[in-house]
């Protein structure tokens, strides 16, 4: 069965998030790195609820691929 790309940009309703999406600048200000590879990518943890991967080399079929596997892992019984 095939899935619909997302439409983008691709926003949760806030009501359905754990707590209020953290701004660009809270991104680069997180002390909590898990890669920094600064040419191309960055991961890091903002607050115990977000990870963000952000950097020219984060490509959209990325994000594409974690709501696919949401959406189909949601419908398993």
């Amino acid at each position: 069965m095939a899935s619909a790309p997302a439409q983008l940009p691709y926003l949760k309703p806030p009501d359905l998030l754990p707590s209020p999406l953290p701004s660009k600048s809270r991104f680069f200000e997180s002390p909590a790195v898990f890669r920094n590879d600064s040419s191309y990518h960055r991961v890091v943890a903002i607050e115990p609820h977000f990870i963000v991967k952000h950097g020219r080399g984060v490509k959209e079929i990325e994000g594409q691929a974690l709501l696919f596997f949401k959406h189909h892992l949601e419908a398993l019984p």
